[in-house]
């Protein structure tokens, strides 16, 4: 395997989600330099915390107790910034999710 086609690796904190995400848009999607692999750092760590507080949503229900009563789960707030980080970080990397087709050059890393 040469270094053209070898994956960068991604970083060791990542979960499940976000590993496959940075996997499936190197796959696809040409990345091109240090900055755009920062760009889909962020996208695979906000892809994580969407996970995480979707379970804690899911595990407490959308409402808890607060000081005055029932207010909204803290992880609707951070499942929804979490989400607007990752469309945002995508966008940037020129990810299209409307579409099949990559909007970018084939991954160099692919051999293509």
């Amino acid at each position: 395997m040469t270094a053209r086609s070898r994956l960068p690796t991604p970083p060791k904190h990542l979960q499940d989600a976000g590993r496959a995400l940075w996997r499936g848009v190197l796959r696809d999607y040409e990345v091109s330099d240090h900055h755009d692999l920062a760009r889909l750092q962020a996208a695979a760590e906000a892809s994580d915390r969407i996970v995480e507080a979707r379970k804690a949503v899911e595990r407490d229900g959308a409402y808890v107790e607060g000081r005055f009563g029932l207010k909204a789960h803290p992880g609707l707030a951070v499942e929804r910034d979490a989400r607007t980080q990752l469309l945002r970080a995508l966008r940037e990397l020129g990810v299209d999710l409307a579409t099949a087709a990559p909007t970018r050059p084939p991954s160099r890393w692919r051999g293509s």
